[in-house]
């Protein structure tokens, strides 16, 4: 192989090599866009969770809350139930005396 078929063909590899690092280079310009988009991602997944995080402390401060008015409404019924039951023991049944 003579001396200028080497230079051709170094030529030729060295081209080879351009392009493969070119496609390389952009491989690694879509893999960077990637990595990007994937932590934008997670960041508005971790806000949503946060937010989803806030509303069911909240509700479960709504649970609390309606449950207390759930005993306190309980606790009124039972009052009233004893008090109607003294006020028939009572003779107060409702019904009008006949003359």
């Amino acid at each position: 192989m003579s001396v200028e078929e080497r230079v051709i063909n170094l030529e030729t590899a060295f081209l080879e090599l351009s392009r493969m690092a070119k496609r390389a280079d952009e491989r690694m310009d879509t893999i960077g866009e990637s990595i990007q988009l994937l932590t934008q991602l997670v960041a508005r997944h971790d806000a949503r969770f946060d937010h989803v995080g806030a509303e069911m402390s909240n509700a479960d401060a709504r649970i609390a809350a309606l449950a207390d008015a759930q005993i306190r409404t309980e606790e009124a019924l039972n009052r009233l139930e004893t008090l109607m039951e003294r006020h028939m023991r009572e003779g107060h049944d409702g019904q009008t005396a006949e003359a």
